[in-house]
């Protein structure tokens, strides 16, 4: 049996896009007090860094490691374990650390993903859209960073940028690459 990788990229894209409003939907009802009355966006971090959220992105984080180490793209593996340690580092209190992981697994990805650098042959007209579109949601997130509100209707580029930002792996990955079953056997039909 052969899967593609980008399939199964795709498939946990979906994933943690569903996993990610379910998330922010619950833990927005805890926040029903003047301003945000459950409904105005809160900050993707404060509803990842609860429980069980955040175990969840943090196992998250290692799969989509394991599977940018089986594509053999190093940097793009280092950025999701960023990820990963940044919510693990949250659990003590540290935010500044964790807005520094964030930050700098986020660079590395968009770095990783440019389709004009290296020698990445032909990239397709909708990866370089794909990468201006996310470079534009990272410069509206960075335009309303130094809120410190609990809610606000700006978080929704935070969003957009998270889900393009993670979405930008799939085209790093060569359409070639499968996992495959290497357990095979050769079947011998009886009277042959």
């Amino acid at each position: 049996m052969e899967i593609s990788l980008q399939g199964i990229w795709l498939v946990g894209w979906g994933i943690l896009v569903g996993l990610t409003l379910v998330s922010l939907i619950v833990v927005s009802a805890q926040y029903r007090t003047e301003p945000c009355n459950s409904v105005t966006p809160i900050l993707l971090s404060r509803a990842f860094t609860t429980d069980p959220w955040r175990g969840i992105i943090i196992a998250a984080n290692l799969f989509a490691a394991i599977m940018s180490y089986y594509i053999n793209i190093a940097l793009i593996t280092l950025a999701f374990v960023l990820f990963a340690a940044a919510f693990i580092i949250s659990m003590f209190d540290t935010a500044m650390t964790h807005d520094e992981l964030i930050l700098l697994g986020a660079f590395i990805i968009m770095l990783e993903t440019f389709p004009w650098w290296r020698n990445i042959r032909n990239p397709s007209i909708w990866w370089k859209i794909h990468w201006c579109t996310t470079a534009a949601a990272a410069i509206s997130c960075i335009s309303w960073i130094s809120l410190d509100k609990i809610c606000s209707w700006w978080y929704i580029t935070e969003y957009v940028f998270f889900w393009q930002l993670y979405l930008l792996v799939y085209w790093r990955i060569d359409p070639a690459v499968f996992f495959t079953d290497k357990f095979r056997t050769t079947r011998v039909l009886n009277g042959s």
